[in-house]
């Protein structure tokens, strides 16, 4: 009887566990986890794929390594990267999936946290938020991202 208790215990110590919620661990639910900017342009879809694709070819240092999907067609590019922030005299790194979907005269791009790493001893957690104090200074990054896109997609190329 004693270990039909102990696994019962175990058990539902499990399902609470995953009932909890979907904040990831280090998030409170009130964390901005993600960022969604939303825009008009001049251009039709094809030009605003080519803009952005130039410009994230010129932002990261191997464009080729964080593309993760590139389709002209549905108007969508996915790339997988990290952005840097300091904490005690470390540089740590978030990792972010950035989603550019784009329509005639129309584009969206979507930032979405999904963990950290960083040197020092620090091992990577997936799952894991950049401390609160850093959160400002990981948006920024991201928000300058996401501008230069912008301005990148307002262009209209005539070579």
């Amino acid at each position: 009887m004693k270990s039909v208790s102990i696994v019962l215990t175990i058990f539902l110590a499990i399902i609470m566990c995953n009932c909890a919620g979907t904040v990831r661990p280090g998030y409170d639910a009130d964390d901005e986890q993600s960022r969604e900017y939303v825009f008009s342009t001049q251009l039709s879809k094809l030009d605003e794929y080519n803009n952005a694709l130039i410009y994230i070819s010129n932002i990261y240092n191997s464009a080729n390594s964080v593309i993760q999907l590139k389709d002209p067609n549905a108007g969508v590019i996915v790339v997988k990267a990290q952005c840097p922030f300091n904490i005690m005299g470390y540089t740590r790194y978030v990792y972010y999936t950035m989603e550019a979907r784009f329509k005639d005269q129309k584009a969206k791009i979507t930032f979405n946290l999904s963990g950290i790493a960083g040197g020092g001893g620090f091992y990577a957690q997936p799952d894991y938020a950049p401390p609160k104090e850093q959160m400002p200074y990981v948006w920024n990054n991201l928000d300058d991202i996401a501008s230069g896109l912008k301005s990148a997609m307002q262009k209209k190329d005539d070579f």
